[in-house]
């Protein structure tokens, strides 16, 4: 009964939709910083993005799934 009930935990979780100028963090780290770019070809795509983290000169490829959305500051 345990392998359902794992079955249905990562089946059920939909992966996120980034798009430019998104704000994220790092799940390991947690560096911010912004999507500049989302990889549209068949093979990264829904996989990478590239991140420029806070305080660092070059934007970097990293997983999807390693990152996770921020909310912006409403002023």
């Amino acid at each position: 009964m345990k392998a359902s009930r794992d079955y249905a935990s990562w089946s059920t979780e939909m992966p996120t939709k980034f798009h430019v100028g998104d704000r994220v963090e790092d799940k390991e780290t947690h560096q911010r910083g912004r999507v500049t770019f989302v990889y549209s070809t068949l093979e990264l795509r829904d996989e990478f993005i590239a991140v420029l983290f806070n305080g660092h000169d070059g934007a970097v490829a990293v997983p999807a799934d390693s990152v996770r959305k921020v909310s912006t500051r409403q002023s």
